[in-house]
């Protein structure tokens, strides 16, 4: 399973890179150990980091070649094909799709909140613009190279919300969009625990990655990831038991990382009658018909 990290994942994955980034701040009572404890990115660290650990390959899609293939043309009834769009024309219309969408004010107040989360240390300020054109740009090269997209729970409900809007107000998209609308009637066996070893920093993953507990794990999440219907509920549960038999330290682990796995399918300009404006032509472009599979991560102590 090779997965693309998108929105606050991979943000927090790239912070994860600074030795003892996220390790467990000194009980000393300072009020830097108080912002650490609060952080919300090492929550997304912790998220990242084992989903990390269990797929067999992590793409970045920052540092993707801006030549890297586009899907084939399809043809027409007529004959005629449809054109391959360049990376860099496809990267440059999902940043004004995300100005768009936070223009005509897409998400709700809560989602906005969950986007604009930053890690206590982060010079940047908060910009919800940027974070859905990172989140866009995941689709867009998870799509591309045929990987798992992996984001945040409260980044699902942002793309719930981003594929209402498209729908309702008659908007064309410039690639597909992943159809989460039908994230809040979920099958509760969609989704299953994953055990936190809570690293501090991506050295501690590169350390445990190869080990034979987690290479176990690892290789049964595969399993569960390639069936087309899976209980993961229970086959989490199971996956775990038998690694934990293979190292204490997942055996006195938390279990508190929720792990939901969907494959959607994805909204199209095909077949829409209700586009009402396109100055950009973007009504014109098609999608081959497949299903994006989309793993989503939640913390009952994370705000996202």
């Amino acid at each position: 399973m090779i997965i693309v990290f998108g929105g606050h994942l991979d943000r927090a994955f790239r912070l994860g890179t600074h030795r003892q980034r996220f390790r467990q701040p000194y009980d000393d009572g300072s009020e830097i150990k108080h912002k650490a404890e609060e952080d919300p990115y090492r929550s997304f660290f912790h998220r990242a980091g084992m989903m990390f650990l269990l797929s067999d390959a992590q793409i970045d899609h920052t540092s993707l070649p801006l030549d890297l293939p586009v899907p084939r043309p399809r043809r027409r009834p007529n004959g005629a094909t449809y054109m391959a769009i360049p990376l860099r024309k496809l990267e440059d219309d999902g940043q004004f799709f995300a100005e768009m969408l936070t223009q005509i004010d897409a998400f709700s107040d809560e989602t906005l909140a969950a986007l604009r989360l930053r890690a206590h240390d982060d010079p940047h300020k908060p910009n919800a613009i940027h974070q859905v054109d990172d989140i866009l740009m995941s689709i867009l090269h998870a799509w591309m190279t045929g990987s798992t997209l992996v984001l945040s729970m409260g980044e699902g409900q942002a793309l719930a919300e981003i594929a209402t809007c498209i729908l309702d107000v008659g908007i064309p998209v410039p690639f597909g969009i992943p159809d989460l609308r039908g994230l809040s009637r979920l099958d509760p066996r969609s989704s299953g625990m994953v055990a936190n070893l809570q690293p501090s920093d991506c050295g501690d993953l590169n350390d445990l990655r190869e080990t034979p507990a987690i290479c176990l794990y690892r290789s049964r999440l595969r399993l569960l990831a390639e069936r087309r219907t899976t209980d993961y509920t229970a086959g989490l549960a199971s996956a775990l038991r038998e690694a934990s038999m293979l190292d204490h330290r997942l055996r006195e682990a938390p279990a508190d990382i929720r792990l939901t796995v969907l494959r959607v399918p994805v909204i199209d300009n095909a077949h829409r009658d209700d586009i009402i404006n396109d100055p950009l032509g973007w009504s014109r472009r098609r999608a081959p018909k497949r299903r994006l599979q989309v793993m989503l991560l939640s913390d009952s102590r994370s705000l996202c």
